[in-house]
């Protein structure tokens, strides 16, 4: 999304600076990830802010859509859908996972 924002602009109909902060957000997101799995034992509050941050982008990716504030086209619409459905799902992966480790 970040180096693609002009091109996705076009075909999503969602803003380039968007598309830009949002693909830049991962960046940080992608190493904390990254850093965890690197880890032999996982550390259960980290797992929860990657869990919190899922859900935070679940969150803003339904606001989004339900503000108003962008029109974007269909296939806008369905890139946005289907990438909070893919989150939400890593997100109960995620939950799943955690509660196996405590047990």
């Amino acid at each position: 999304m970040f180096a693609a924002a002009p091109l996705l602009e076009r075909w999503l109909a969602l803003p380039a600076p968007l598309l830009r902060y949002a693909g830049f957000s991962l960046l940080p997101f992608a190493a904390l990830v990254l850093y965890l799995a690197k880890r032999d034992v996982l550390p259960r509050g980290g797992v929860w802010t990657i869990i919190a941050l899922n859900a935070a982008w679940v969150v803003a990716s339904a606001a989004l859509l339900l503000a108003g504030g962008v029109a974007p086209t269909p296939l806008g619409y369905g890139f946005v859908i289907v990438q909070a459905v893919a989150v939400a799902a890593l997100a109960e992966m995620q939950y799943m996972g955690l509660r196996r480790q405590a047990a």
